[in-house]
Formats: C-alpha cells, structure tokens, sequence
C-alpha cells in the first residue's frame, strides 16, 4: 500500500551556473588531484579542477614531508615553492 505523505521529499535540481568543455575534469584538488592537473595541463591538455572548498583552511591531515614526496616536487619544478606553504 502506497502512501504519498510518507514518500521522501524531492530535491530540487541545482541551478546551473556555467557550462564549459573540456578534454578532463579532476574531481578533488587534494595532493594527488593537483599535482595530475599540473602535469596534464603541462602536456597540452585542456583540465578543469573542480574543488568544493574555496581555500585551504581545513584541518591539517599530516605533519611529515616525506624525502620522496620532496623528490617529486622538486622533479616538477615545485621544490622551493613548495617549502614555503
């Protein structure tokens, strides 16, 4: 038996506010979502980085640079930049 007032309340569509093309859109800018935008879009390719917060004040997830994480950085030209964050 079906009951109407107990059905779940539908959600209204989002309103769309842009519509773009692209050959590649990354989901989540965290460290591994960055860094794959960085080098896709160094080789020539058309990326769009979609990322829900607007800055980088969340709780801090780890206390430790790792040597190879430093390696990496520096092998993309990020080294020095990267220090200073």
């Amino acid at each position: 038996m079906n009951n109407p007032t107990l059905a779940a309340p539908v959600a209204a569509a989002p309103e769309i506010l842009d519509i773009q093309q692209t050959a590649c859109c990354i989901v989540g800018g965290g460290p591994a979502g960055a860094v794959l935008a960085l080098l896709l879009a160094r080789q020539g390719i058309k990326v769009i980085l979609l990322e829900v917060h607007r800055d980088l004040d969340r709780d801090f997830r780890g206390d430790t640079i790792h040597h190879s994480t430093m390696e990496i950085m520096a092998e993309l030209g990020l080294a020095d930049r990267f220090l200073t964050v």
